[in-house]
């Protein structure tokens, strides 16, 4: 049997395609010397006999693998490659706990012992150290480890402690239906589905609940649906809700039918209880009676508008669509007796939440289209908050992510690149495998990172990362970098060109957008498409930040990078009813989710006062990039 080096090594050489591998750079790689990659190359050698493969030695070049009979040799392959996964995933006693509640759980039936050793690759001795870790893991639960001779081991207990095991050690159940991609994007799918139906029901019955609670319940309700799938069904004979629990019931019922209804199940009324229960305990109350169908309808046009435009898809954020309804219940109000409120903290909303501002504009401009002149900041600025608030409840939450993984070979070669990312990075929730031909049919957008493990995809395609196909810590970072977007001080930087710095006079606003625009022109990083949609921008909401700063960027994404173009006036003009002397013009690209992530970044220099001061006191493109290098270097430290 070969250890886990030599079928890395195997498994490198299969990689190649029938590419030479020179023996040096296989010892680099695994930190050894070339005699030990020799002597494991004869291992392999003796391993492979009868597998329809045959590792040849080139002179003075190195090794390839020579495949003589696809079939077997792809068998063999798939084979090594589960062992060699289920081997590395077992050797973590967490993990093994949790597979073991995961089988005995799973359609609670009595499994034996030797057959959960035999599946984690592990000795009868370890996997008994293992079960007393279960046994105190059910305990908290109410649930004990029950054995019964020749039958093997089973958990007893009531359905409904074992659905909080379930949810409190977040087991999964749909193994048999998420081994394939096609079968994993249907398990995602079937939770988005019970989420569109939980999110309409709770908007319908004006039903207000945190965030949190919200995502509890999709958990809840998905684990209930899994459960009577499988015919397990909760018992509640002991309990009976009064009048207190009416609209929880009802609305509880409704879920229920609608889920069960989607998915051809039978559900009882015990289930309803439970719900009810569940629903009760997370409600939040408050003064409001309701929000019409009309005001419901507005905030979901706006929230679908900031889909379009920014690539952030806050629609299934309830706790922001009945805030947003509620606060254009008396802004409305406001605007036909036009007593629009004041707010003294404007512009630090707009150089702290300089994004959630902008959709606070595009949000507004959505959702009171007929309402004569655009709104003004002060009442932007408050609707910010409120889109400031759900973005930052959302960064502290871990985000299920999506990855591309451009790969020409078989599917069975790219198991060990997905258990590594999905180690890495537990947030990411899916990777999709496509060939390279394939490329130019795929829609990157929906995708937070785009990788490959060929060189020649990556050359070709300057987004795409390319990492080994046994990634290391550098493919860690580099990953790591495509799904946060910035990571470094030179992000930021490489943001901004000499090409694109002007120092000197201009008579009003329209000059400068129009000095700005011709040197992006000139660059060749953008064309007329880029100046009509800033000008559009502008009748939508003020570019001015304070500090004497403007900003200026297009109504929607338009260019291919992602660039600032910086002008300092010798003098301040006239900005609306402000005065500036520093324009920013910024473009997000089209083409990257996580680029919007630069408005975050941005507002650590446009709220830094003594910056400003500083730039202007000495207007040269070289003192701009010492500002900037240093205020980001302190952040990236």
């Amino acid at each position: 049997m070969l250890t886990r080096r030599q079928a890395e090594i195997l498994l490198d050489f299969y990689a190649a395609q029938g590419s030479i591998l020179p023996l040096k750079s296989v010892s680099q790689k695994y930190a050894v010397s070339v005699r030990t990659i020799q002597n494991d190359l004869q291992c392999i050698r003796n391993e492979l006999k009868g597998s329809g493969m045959e590792l040849c030695s080139i002179s003075s070049k190195g090794c390839l693998l020579q495949i003589r009979e696809e079939a077997q040799s792809s068998a063999y392959i798939r084979s090594l490659l589960k062992a060699h996964q289920q081997n590395y995933y077992f050797s973590d006693a967490s993990s093994r706990v949790k597979y073991i509640l995961s089988a005995l759980l799973q359609d609670d039936v009595y499994k034996k012992s030797e057959e959960l050793a035999d599946e984690m690759f592990i000795s009868k001795s370890r996997l008994s150290a293992d079960l007393a870790s279960v046994k105190q893991t059910l305990s908290q639960y109410r649930l004990s480890l029950h054995s019964r001779p020749y039958h093997g081991l089973y958990v007893e207990g009531l359905e409904v402690d074992k659905r909080r095991c379930i949810i409190k050690e977040h087991l999964n159940f749909n193994s048999e239906r998420t081994e394939e991609g096609a079968d994993a994007e249907q398990g995602y799918e079937e939770i988005n589905e019970i989420k569109e139906i939980l999110l309409q029901a709770m908007m319908d019955s004006y039903y207000r609940i945190s965030d949190v609670a919200f995502q509890n319940l999709i958990i809840h309700i998905s684990t209930a649906v899994e459960r009577i799938r499988r015919h397990r069904f909760v018992k509640m004979e002991q309990v009976s809700l009064n009048e207190e629990f009416e609209m929880e019931l009802e609305l509880a019922e409704h879920i229920m039918r609608a889920c069960c209804e989607r998915f051809q199940l039978v559900y009882s009324a015990d289930e309803v209880i439970l719900l009810a229960l569940n629903l009760y305990g997370k409600r939040e109350y408050d003064n409001e009676e309701y929000i019409t169908a009309e005001i419901n309808s507005l905030v979901y046009e706006g929230l679908m508008q900031i889909k379009k435009i920014y690539h952030t898809d806050l629609t299934n954020d309830l706790n922001l669509r009945i805030s947003l309804g509620l606060h254009i219940l008396p802004l409305l109000a406001r605007i036909k007796t036009e007593t629009t409120l004041k707010n003294i903290m404007t512009y630090t909303i707009k150089q702290s939440c300089p994004l959630a501002f902008d959709m606070a504009s595009t949000f507004a401009n959505a959702v009171l289209p007929k309402q004569g002149d655009k709104l003004s900041d002060d009442e932007v600025s408050y609707i910010a908050l409120h889109f400031s608030y759900s973005m930052d409840q959302e960064s502290t939450t871990e985000k299920t992510k999506s990855i591309l993984l451009v790969n020409t070979g078989k599917k069975s070669s790219t198991i060990l690149v997905q258990q590594k990312i999905m180690q890495w990075f537990p947030s990411v929730r899916e990777i999709d495998i496509i060939s390279s031909s394939m490329l130019q049919q795929k829609d990157f957008q929906s995708y937070n990172a785009v990788i490959t493990t060929e060189p020649s995809v990556a050359n070709k395609y300057e987004k795409i990362v390319l990492i080994n196909y046994f990634p290391n810590e550098s493919d860690l970072q580099k990953v790591d970098l495509a799904l946060r977007g910035f990571s470094s001080a030179k992000d930021i930087l490489d943001k901004f060109h000499a090409s694109l710095f002007y120092h000197g006079k201009a008579k009003d606003k329209q000059e400068v957008i129009d000095i700005l625009y011709q040197k992006v022109q000139a660059a060749h990083l953008a064309d007329e498409e880029l100046y009509r949609s800033i000008l559009l921008h502008e009748t939508i909401a003020s570019s001015y930040f304070g500090n004497c700063l403007a900003i200026l960027h297009p109504e929607k994404l338009i260019t291919d990078t992602t660039f600032i173009a910086v002008a300092v006036l010798d003098e301040k003009i006239r900005w609306e009813e402000d005065q500036v002397n520093v324009v920013f013009l910024v473009s997000i690209e089209k083409d990257n989710l996580l680029a919007y992530k630069l408005w975050h970044y941005l507002s650590y220099l446009i709220s830094n006062e003594a910056a400003i001061q500083a730039l202007n006191q000495t207007p040269t493109y070289e003192h701009l990039i010492e500002t900037v290098k240093k205020i980001y270097e302190d952040i990236f430290r």
